[in-house]
């Protein structure tokens, strides 16, 4: 059976289509480094790793809040170091004043030391976060919440929660509730002082030294349910770290590209594109000639 001159050549051209085609499609993938450049390339594949990269972007969004987390958390402890600190100072000033050997005298110098622990806690509790937030505000973070009135500290915060949503369903409460914790204690220096001020040894003894004593403690557990949330955060952002990496490793099975393999496909694709080239060729010219004789036998 004769095959039509139109035929070869209609078949020669989808081959040389089809073989340039491939060599395009492989060009891209070594060009781009992925398997997949648009949708047509493998749908499913694609569908796959859409699926994926969102579930990997929700991650990265819980990261970044733990990530705030943790810093807003560092922050308050840091801030609770200091109070805690200086409240050890106060206590030990209290045990020296309240000891019977001590002067007078040495208990009034120890007046402007209490006056300088109490311009230093007003400036811990009103410590600013990283963004310029109030820390110990609440949700007013806006704004200064400490501030002394008539020899006593107030508060103007609010008790509301800074929540961080860390987990699907989980928040994280980062604020710590210090208010009465500051304010107690700043009420506590000024009486402090005025029994240092009237010598008065048997409030410093039984008062005064006890009350330090409980402002320390609370400081002390406030820092401890700190630490406590600073542990959930490291094992969130452990386990999230290495969710991620393992998306990132799925994400990339399903789009990049074999460089190595696909550098040898693309070799043999533009072997198939240029025979077939030459195969047209060779086509055209067996057709000239046919059709040449055809024309001298007429």
């Amino acid at each position: 059976m004769r095959i039509s001159t139109s035929y070869q050549y209609e078949s020669s051209s989808a081959a040389i289509q089809q073989a340039k085609q491939t060599e395009v499609t492989l060009q891209q993938e070594l060009s781009t480094g992925k398997r997949i450049n648009q949708p047509s390339d493998d749908p499913y594949g694609l569908y796959q790793s859409l699926t994926l990269t969102s579930l990997k972007n929700t991650l990265s969004q819980y990261n970044s809040n733990l990530t705030y987390a943790k810093q807003f958390l560092d922050e308050s402890s840091n801030a609770l170091t200091g109070v805690n600190n200086m409240t050890g100072q106060a206590y030990q000033l209290a045990v020296q004043a309240a000891n019977s050997t001590t002067s007078q005298d040495a208990r009034q110098g120890m007046v402007n030391q209490v006056t300088q622990m109490q311009q230093q806690l007003v400036s811990l509790a009103n410590s600013q976060g990283a963004n310029g937030e109030y820390i110990f505000a609440g949700q007013k973070t806006q704004a200064a919440p400490f501030s002394v009135v008539s020899n006593a500290l107030t508060y103007s915060g609010d008790t509301s929660n800074v929540n961080v949503e860390v987990g699907p369903g989980q928040t994280m409460a980062v604020n710590t509730q210090a208010g009465t914790t500051f304010t107690n204690l700043y009420n506590q220096l000024e009486s402090f002082k005025n029994d240092l001020s009237s010598g008065n040894v048997s409030a410093l003894s039984n008062v005064d030294i006890a009350n330090l004593q409980a402002s320390q403690t609370a400081v002390l557990q406030a820092q401890g349910a700190i630490g406590g949330n600073l542990q959930q955060v490291a094992t969130l952002t452990s386990a999230n770290t290495l969710r991620t990496n393992d998306l990132t490793s799925q994400i990339s099975n399903l789009t990049d590209a074999n460089v190595a393999q696909v550098a040898t496909q693309y070799q043999s694709a533009s072997t198939v594109y240029q025979a077939a080239i030459t195969m047209a060729a060779q086509i055209s010219t067996l057709s000239l000639a046919s059709y040449l004789q055809s024309s001298g036998t007429g």
